[in-house]
């Protein structure tokens, strides 16, 4: 409502994103096209996690509203370097995912315990 009484045209807007959300989600399948050098159906199964995680270690609220660019492309790094570096020690494949998995809990809960905690120190003073 407030981007309404805004004066912000918000059916384009929200046009705009979906539109831009297509083209880029199309330059990142024809960039994996290339590397790989083919196109299946099935060539990114199995990234859910991953990017899930690197979305919520960067930052980004799992209920919306905030993050930045700057949290999730270091949250990216850190992850590619993880792996890469479990990958290097010989760690299966399961247990880089269990860690992987364990950071997206981590990921998920510790800004909701920061949260409460903030909320009961506010209440305090």
């Amino acid at each position: 409502d407030v981007a309404r009484y805004s004066a912000v045209k918000v059916p384009r807007v929200k046009m705009l994103l979906y539109i831009v959300s297509g083209l880029v989600s199309a330059l990142a399948g024809l960039l994996l096209a290339a590397r790989l050098g083919a196109v299946r159906g099935h060539t990114a199964e199995g990234f859910e996690l991953d990017i899930i995680t690197m979305v919520l270690l960067g930052g980004v609220s799992i209920f919306g509203g905030t993050g930045t660019l700057v949290g999730v492309i270091l949250s990216i790094l850190i992850i590619l370097n993880l792996r890469n570096g479990m990958s290097l020690v010989n760690i299966s494949g399961n247990t880089q995912t269990g860690v992987i998995g364990a950071l997206l809990i981590l990921s998920v809960l510790v800004p909701n315990w920061a949260r409460s905690l903030r909320g009961a120190f506010a209440k305090r003073a």
